[in-house]
C-alpha cells in the first residue's frame, strides 16, 4: 500500500511509458520531494496561521502538506487483507484487477492519499495511524491498467493538476504535485479508463443518432487539439465532443446520453444486475416552432430547448403549462410538435442503479442508468432486483422525440469532480432516488459516457474542466456495447 508517496522504493518508469498530463497553466509534477516532518502545537500554528481549526482548537493534530509519506508493502502487516463481501440480490462484485485508494482531511488543512494494489483499506489505515478525519474521495483504481486522477487544493490558483497513466503512476504524480503546491486541503479524485460491468446492450438497434456531448456544462467549448484530435476533428472551440475527443458537426448540442433508434415496443433489458429505484411517466413540453428563423433552429431539432433565444418571456421554464406561457407560444411563431405516432407529452422513465461492492463498502462504486421514451406497462417495481435478462421495459415514442428511440444516459454516483463532496446527485448506496424531481438533464453535469474516455492524449475533461462533472470509464465489457460506426462515432 501507499500512504502519500515520498521515498518509495518503486522503479522510475520505464522508457516510453506515458508521461503525465496536467491541465493548461498547471505547474508541471515533480519526481523528487523532500520529506515533511509532522507539526504539531505552537508550530503548527504558524506554519498553517489563517487556516481554519488551527487557533480555536490548537491541540488538534495538524499536518504539513504531504507529510504522511511512507511506502508500505501490502506484506507488512500495516492493512489487513480483504475479504470478499457477501453480495445481495442485484449487486456487482467488485472486478479482479483492482486496487483501493484514499483520500482524506484533517481540521487545519491536513490532508493524505492511500492507495492499495491489493485491495485493502487505505481510509482505515489513514485514520488508525492520524486519527479520524474526512473521507474525501474514496473507490476503485486499475492496480496495473490506465488511471485518471485529478487533484484540488484550497487556494490553488493555477487550477487542477491532472495525471493519466497505469497502475499507481498517476497516483504517485498526483501527491507529488500536491506536495508542491504547499496548500491546505489536497484532494484526489482517481477514475480507471475501464470499470467493464455491463453486459450486454439494451437492446438491437437499428440507427444511433447523437451520444454523450463533453462539451457541455461547466465547459461549453472544448479545445480538441488537447486530446490528439486532428483535421477534420481538430476545433479550439469545439461545442460538441465525442468520447475519441474529436469535433463533431451536425448532431444535438450539450446531450448527456446516447439516442439509438429501434421499432417502438422492442423489449429493453437491464444491463447487468442491479436494482429499480424509479419508474415514472414525465411531463415534457413538445413545443418547437414553426419556421427556422423564428427560432434559429439548428440541427435539424428546432425543439425550443435548443434555440438561443430562451423560452418566451411570460413562461418560467421548457414545460410551463401556464395559459401565459401557452398564449404566448401559440400566439408567436410556434407549433406544437407532433410526430408520425407521437405518443404525447408523457415520458416514460426507469432509473436501474448498479452498485459494485467492494470490501470495506467505503470503496463502492455506483452508477445509474437512465432509460428514457420508455413505455412502462412491463418495468418491474421500484425495488425490484433485475439481471441482464430482466426486460424493465419498451421502446416509446413520447415526450421530445422525433421517432421511437431510447435515449439512455448514465449516471455516475461516485467519484465524481466536486472535491466538496465525496458523492453526488444520489444517495449512492440507498434504495431510493432522492432528488428526482425535473427531467432528465437536471443530472445533467454528472451523465457520463459508457464508452468511456477514449482520447490518445489527456484526461478527460468532464473530471477537471469543472468541478462539478464526473470522468468516464469504459463501462461496457468486451462486444457488449452498441456498435458505433460513423456520426457521433467518427
Amino acid at each position: 500500500m501507499f500512504a502519500g508517496h515520498v521515498g518509495c522504493d518503486e522503479a522510475p518508469p520505464a522508457d516510453g511509458e506515458a508521461a503525465p498530463t496536467i491541465a493548461p497553466g498547471a505547474p508541471q509534477a515533480i519526481t523528487e520531494v523532500a520529506e515533511y516532518d509532522r507539526i504539531v502545537g505552537e508550530e503548527a500554528n504558524e506554519a498553517f496561521a489563517g487556516f481554519a481549526g488551527t487557533e480555536d482548537a490548537p491541540d488538534v493534530r495538524v499536518f504539513a502538506p504531504g507529510e504522511m509519506s511512507r511506502h508500505l508493502s501490502p506484506e507488512t502487516g500495516d492493512i489487513a487483507a480483504p475479504s470478499k463481501p457477501s453480495l445481495a440480490a442485484g449487486e456487482i462484485a467488485e472486478p479482479a484487477g483492482y486496487g483501493h485508494y484514499c483520500s482524506m482531511t484533517w481540521p487545519g488543512g491536513g490532508w493524505a492519499y492511500a492507495w492499495d494494489t491489493n485491495g485493502g483499506d487505505p481510509c482505515g489505515y489513514l485514520t488508525s495511524e492520524f486519527g479520524a478525519g474526512t473521507i474525501r474521495k474514496a473507490g476503485l483504481f486499475s492496480a496495473a491498467g490506465a488511471n485518471e486522477t485529478v487533484i484540488w487544493c484550497d487556494g490553488q490558483a493555477w487550477g487542477p493538476g491532472v495525471y493519466r497513466g497505469f497502475g499507481g503512476a498517476p497516483l504517485t504524480w498526483a501527491f507529488d504535485a500536491s506536495v508542491a503546491a504547499e496548500q491546505p486541503n489536497c484532494v484526489m479524485t482517481v477514475s480507471p479508463l475501464e470499470l467493464p460491468i455491463f453486459e450486454r446492450s439494451p437492446a438491437t438497434f437499428s440507427w444511433t443518432s447523437t451520444g454523450v456531448d463533453f462539451a457541455r456544462e461547466g465547459a461549453p467549448t472544448l479545445n480538441t487539439g488537447w486530446f490528439g484530435a486532428v483535421a477534420p476533428y481538430l476545433n479550439s472551440m469545439a461545442t460538441k465532443v465525442n468520447f475519441k475527443g474529436h469535433a463533431i458537426t451536425g448532431y444535438i448540442d450539450d446531450h448527456d446520453g446516447w439516442d439509438w433508434g429501434v421499432a417502438e415496443n422492442t423489449d429493453l433489458y437491464a444491463m447487468t444486475d442491479g436494482k429499480i429505484i424509479v419508474s415514472r411517466d414525465y411531463q415534457t413540453s413538445a413545443v418547437v416552432c414553426a419556421t427556422a428563423e423564428a427560432a434559429k433552429k439548428k440541427n435539424g431539432g428546432c425543439i425550443n430547448r435548443d434555440f438561443p433565444a430562451g423560452w418566451p418571456a411570460t413562461c418560467t421554464s421548457w414545460s410551463d403549462m401556464s395559459a401565459s406561457c401557452q398564449n404566448a407560444i401559440t400566439a408567436g411563431d410556434y407549433i406544437e410538435y407532433r410526430n408520425s405516432g407521437w405518443d404525447g407529452y408523457l415520458q416514460g422513465e426507469v432509473y436501474v442503479r448498479h452498485k459494485i461492492v467492494a470490501s470495506p463498502a467505503t470503496y463502492n462504486e455506483s452508477f445509474v442508468a437512465g432509460y428514457f421514451h420508455v413505455k412502462r406497462t412491463v418495468t418491474p417495481a421500484v425495488g425490484t432486483n433485475v439481471t441482464k435478462n430482466t426486460i424493465i421495459g419498451d421502446v416509446g415514442n413520447g415526450g421530445w422525440t422525433t421517432a421511437p428511440h431510447l435515449h439512455l444516459t448514465v449516471i455516475r454516483e461516485t467519484n465524481v469532480g466536486t472535491p466538496t463532496q465525496k458523492d453526488r446527485w444520489f444517495v449512492a448506496n440507498a434504495d431510493n432516488c432522492t432528488y428526482c424531481t425535473g427531467g432528465s438533464h437536471d443530472f445533467h453535469r454528472y451523465a457520463i459516457d459508457p464508452y468511456g474516455w477514449q482520447a490518445p492524449l489527456h484526461i478527460d475533461p468532464r473530471g477537471w474542466v469543472t468541478k462539478d462533472g464526473a470522468m468516464s470509464p469504459k463501462l461496457w465489457q468486451a462486444n457488449a456495447n452498441p456498435p458505433v460506426v460513423g456520426g457521433w462515432g467518427d
